[in-house]
């Protein structure tokens, strides 16, 4: 509100969750909606070993999590995991990638936070990112075979 500018980091399971997070947190409703601009929410994500890095089929219950993407019912995406190597100490997995999501505050969003409006404030917030989330994100990683179904199972659950 000073004009200087203040980054921070706050645990929340996205970026829609970081305003309502700081009015639980006892920060004035119109302290959140002037003063935060923009949220960026970030997680990493396991790359697959590329040394033991072999196609695989999902299981039922993952074919369940991929229901409404199109490259999985279309039948064109390729699922990879990792058979354990030396390279990867048997894990499968060889490395990290960041996968983020963005919310700025629009006019809209800020009036849902002053107004003690959680639900509201969620809906619109999935309205303001469209499909750019962090679940669009990890997918993104399986559809182009740098992570496993299991680890963007395992890191979008929550998204």
């Amino acid at each position: 509100l000073t004009g200087h500018l203040v980054l921070s980091t706050l645990h929340t399971n996205d970026a829609a969750g970081t305003p309502m997070r700081l009015r639980d947190m006892g920060v004035a409703p119109y302290m959140v909606a002037l003063g935060v601009r923009l949220v960026i929410a970030q997680l990493l994500v396991r790359t697959v070993c590329r040394h033991c890095r072999r196609e695989t089929v999902a299981a039922p219950h993952e074919k369940e999590w991929l229901a409404n993407d199109p490259e999985f019912t279309s039948g064109r995406l390729q699922l990879w995991c990792g058979g354990g190597c030396p390279a990867c100490h048997g894990s499968g997995y060889s490395g990290r990638v960041a996968v983020y999501e963005m919310l700025e505050m629009t006019p809209e969003l800020m009036h849902l936070v002053n107004a003690d409006d959680p639900a509201g404030f969620a809906v619109a917030a999935q309205r303001a990112f469209a499909e750019f989330t962090l679940r669009r994100a990890v997918l993104q990683l399986v559809h182009d075979g740098r992570t496993t179904l299991a680890e963007a199972m395992r890191v979008g659950s929550g998204v």
